[in-house]
This record gives structure tokens, C-alpha cells and sequence, in this order.
């Protein structure tokens, strides 16, 4: 049986796969055995193009290891399978292997991973595939409505899991949940679409919850359709309260958990990152941002989730008291991280002569993300943004700029409008284009102004080089633009 792979599934690192190891010499005598080199490990393949269709095989397979002498017990090792990143608009793919070699000592599988903003097909299951408009937030909630109607639905077994200013730790309201008997209460999230990648982060006070020895309590359950197949869980020990997380692997019951880690009796952050993918599943637990336990290389692509849900399952007869949940966060792919400490102060400002209020709003699903600045007189700045929070309309000072991104999510142009909207662009005052290489880095712009009658004018063209040198063409001049060592141009 080979290795397993290594690396994350998403590729966001490209890693070859490892070389096999050389064959034993068991003799000190060089002419009576011959040790067999080990087989090279698959490559690196990086396809980057707006529409890709390869009808043969692409591979980044290792190979076999050599055949020693004067039998396979002096043969090298296989080489494991390399890395495959493929991205575009519309993807068709025949084959694409990754294969780790099996001769003569077997060597583990490398990674394929698939991004595409249109379609994909192809004769093959990616380690990870990703819709280029798929958003990064999944679902959040604060409580601040001081009730649980931000979730889809809740159990609350007569009003003992209720929004209460007691379980707060940002803001005025938390999640309160009183465990008087052994029913089942908890608030519960439709908003996942059969993901094969989940994270989420909540904050979990104990608060001298009382817990028999062997009382586990379900904190957190993830599930596909009705089976729960992801787990947050509590215990406590005579020293402390503990926290573990598990999956279920497909094709079993029995549950695959971290290990128990202490957390305080006081507000605690819990975060996880949960994939289903076939053999290259994960889940990975952080404690107040500090990663705790990784559990890799699971069998779980069927156990997507549908729905999650958080309070307290699972109820034993000797676990009693209330607990305390709040500032639950859902994401795709990025890690979400701690709020800042709210004991600390929240200075504000005085303003300066000169200075003038601006009041801003935020978007409701891109975290972070400002849509609105509105001055003490004026109109407003507005902004708005695709499904992974890139900027994709400005108007700030009544000049609107529309603005386009690649599919690695990095602006392609900008056009600054001398008359309609974004929607509806009319002429253009001036245009921006950008390009990059393999590695992001930027290598080109494009600057085209535009005369009052909507006509453009001499484009300029920089190109960006090694060193911090740079090249302008402006029509028919060129410059070459070296970086001095003490941060000054020259000719």
C-alpha cells in the first residue's frame, strides 16, 4: 500500500511529489548486490487559460523505482504523484493522473485541484473543484435581534435556548441555553448547499455548567440530510471543561475524534475546517486561535453538509446548569479567526479642526465589506461587489469607476465613466488594463485616456521587470526606468 499524499487539497502551495529512496545494500561487498535508484517523483502542471479542452492525458505521475540485483529486496522505492492546478472560464478534461508508483515499494497519490468560472467536465473526480462565483460566507449570527430569528429554525423546548444580554460576549445578547431535562434544544442553519468545505467559528461559555464523569455534551452537529456527520463536543474532567471535534467517515458509524484539549470556564473560541472529499477529507480544530489537531486523509466525499446546528444535544441526566454560545461566523474557504477582546476600551476620536463625520455602512454578506460612505453634506460614496467580495462598482465624489477581476480574483481593468452607471456604462473618460504571470505578480498596464467626445487617445503602456525596473511607451517614446538603490528614478 503507497503513502498518502501530502500538501492541501486546494493547491494553494504547489508541491511536487518525493522521489523514491534508493535501494538497501546488505552486503559490504559492491559485487555481490546492486541497489536500485528510487523512481522520480510526478512534476508540477499549472494551466491558467479562459477556455481549456485537452482530449489526451495529462499526468504528473512518479515513477517506478529500479529493479536491484539479485532480487526486488534491493530495488528503490516509487515515486509519489505531483500536483495538478487547473484554472478557467470553461474546463473539458479527458484524463489527468497524479498517480504514485507501485514498483516496487508503493509511493503515495499526489493532488489534483480544479477552478472554473462557467462549466467543467471531464473523466475524472478532482481532490478539490471550486465555482469561481462561489461565495467565501455562508452564514453568521450575533443574536444582537435579541431573538433567534436569524436562524432557519430553532428547538427551544419552551423557552430554555433563548436570546439573553447574559450570554453576550460581543455586543448586547448571546445564546442562552438552559439544560433542565434531556431534551434536545438548538438553533439550526439551512444555508449549506451540500458543501465540501465548511468552517466555523463560535464562541462557547461553560459557565460552572455542571457534567457527570463520561457526560458528553454535542455542542455543534453537522449533517447530511438527516445523519450527522461533523461534531463539536464538551466534557469536563475534575480540573477543567474540554473540547474535541470528529467527522464520520463514510461507510461506518464509528466516529474518527481529536483528541480531548482544556478550554477555560469562560469564553472560549472554537473554530474548525471540515472537508468531504474521497480519501483527502480533513478536519482541522483551532482553540482561541491556536491550532490544536489536524485529522487528514479521511473517506468522506458522501458526507457533505445540508444543515448545522448549535446548542445543546445529546443530553445526559448529569449534565445541568446553562451555557452560553455567541458570534457564530460560516465560511467556504478563509479562516475566520477571533474577535478582538471586548474588555478592551473602544477610544473615540475628537475631531480635528477641518475634519467632517462620515457615516458608513457594511454589506449584510461580505464581511467587512463597506457599501455606502455618506459625508456630513454631499452625496454619498457607494460600492458594490461579486459573490467573493471583490470591488466591482465605485462612485466616490459623483465619478464612477467600474472594475473587473480575473479568475485569481485580482483586477483585470478599470473605467472610470464620463456618463452612466455600471450597469449601463456610456462613454469613457479614461481605462485601465492590468496583467500578471504565473505567480500574480503584476507585468503590464494599460492606460488609455478618453477625450470629451468619448474617443480614446495615445494609450500608455508600463511594463514591470525584475529589480523594480519598469518600461513607458507613450506612443511612438519609450523609456527604460531603473530603480536606484536609495529609491530615486533615473533614466
Amino acid at each position: 500500500m503507497g503513502g498518502l499524499s501530502y500538501g492541501e487539497s486546494t493547491l494553494n502551495d504547489l508541491i511536487p511529489g518525493s522521489g523514491g529512496s534508493g535501494g538497501n545494500i546488505h552486503s559490504s561487498n559492491p559485487l555481490e548486490h546492486f541497489a536500485g535508484s528510487g523512481g522520480n517523483g510526478g512534476g508540477i502542471i499549472f494551466v491558467v487559460a479562459n477556455q481549456i479542452a485537452f482530449t489526451g492525458a495529462l499526468s504528473a505521475s512518479g515513477a517506478h523505482g529500479v529493479a536491484g540485483w539479485p532480487n526486488a529486496s534491493y530495488a528503490g522505492g516509487a515515486g509519489s504523484g505531483g500536483a495538478i492546478r487547473i484554472e478557467g472560464n470553461t474546463i473539458s478534461l479527458n484524463t489527468v493522473s497524479v498517480t504514485g508508483r507501485t514498483n516496487y515499494t508503493a509511493a503515495g497519490s499526489g493532488r489534483i485541484a480544479v477552478y472554473y468560472e462557467n462549466t467543467f467536465s471531464g473523466n475524472l473526480t478532482p481532490g478539490y473543484l471550486q465555482k469561481q462565483d462561489t461565495a467565501d460566507t455562508i452564514f453568521n449570527a450575533d443574536f444582537e435581534t435579541a431573538n433567534l430569528s436569524q436562524w432557519t429554525s430553532n428547538v427551544n423546548d419552551s423557552g430554555d435556548l433563548s436570546a439573553s444580554d447574559s450570554a453576550d460576549y460581543w455586543g448586547l445578547y448571546g445564546l442562552q441555553a438552559v439544560l433542565d431535562d434531556n431534551n434536545a434544544i438548538y438553533v439550526q442553519d439551512d444555508t449549506p448547499n451540500n458543501e465540501t468545505q465548511y468552517r466555523t467559528r463560535f464562541y462557547v461559555n461553560p459557565n460552572s455548567l455542571t457534567m457527570a464523569t463520561n457526560d458528553v455534551l454535542d455542542l455543534f452537529t453537522g449533517r447530511n440530510s438527516t445523519t450527522d456527520v461533523l461534531r463539536i463536543q464538551l466534557q469536563k474532567t475534575t480540573t477543567s471543561y474540554q473540547i474535541r471535534a470528529g467527522l464520520l467517515p463514510d461507510g461506518t458509524s464509528t466516529w474518527t475524534d481529536t483528541s480531548w484539549y482544556d478550554i477555560p470556564n469562560a469564553w472560549s473560541a472554537v473554530e474548525i475546517h471540515y472537508q468531504a472529499f474521497a480519501n483527502s477529507g480533513s478536519l482541522t480544530l483551532w482553540l482561541d486561535d491556536i491550532q490544536k489537531q489536524s485529522l487528514t486523509f479521511i473517506d468522506n466525499d458522501t458526507r457533505t453538509l445540508t444543515d448545522v446546528r448549535l446548542g445543546s444535544q445529546g443530553m445526559e441526566t448529569g449534565t445541568r446548569g446553562t451555557i452560553y454560545f455567541d458570534d457564530f461566523e460560516s465560511r467556504r474557504f478563509s479562516y475566520i479567526g477571533t474577535l478582538p477582546d471586548p474588555g478592551v476600551n473602544d477610544p473615540q476620536a475628537t475631531n480635528a479642526a477641518g475634519w467632517f463625520a462620515r457615516t458608513y455602512q457594511y454589506s449584510a454578506t461580505i464581511p467587512h465589506a463597506v457599501t455606502n460612505v455618506t459625508p456630513e453634506t454631499g452625496s454619498p460614496d457607494t460600492y458594490e461587489y461579486d459573490a467573493n467580495g471583490n470591488m466591482t462598482c465605485r462612485v466616490e465624489g459623483g465619478v464612477t469607476f467600474k472594475q473587473t477581476y480575473n479568475p485569481e480574483n485580482r483586477i483585470s481593468t478599470i473605467q472610470k465613466l464620463a456618463s452612466g452607471t455600471c450597469a449601463s456604462p456610456g462613454n469613457l473618460s479614461a481605462h485601465w488594463a492590468f496583467a500578471y504571470d504565473g505567480d500574480g505578480t503584476r507585468t503590464t498596464t494599460l492606460y488609455i485616456p478618453y477625450n470629451g467626445s468619448g474617443q480614446p487617445q495615445t494609450a500608455v503602456l508600463t511594463a514591470y521587470y525584475m529589480g523594480g525596473q519598469y518600461e513607458v511607451k507613450d506612443g511612438a517614446a519609450k523609456n527604460i526606468i531603473a530603480k536606484h538603490p536609495l529609491g530615486t528614478d533615473g533614466l
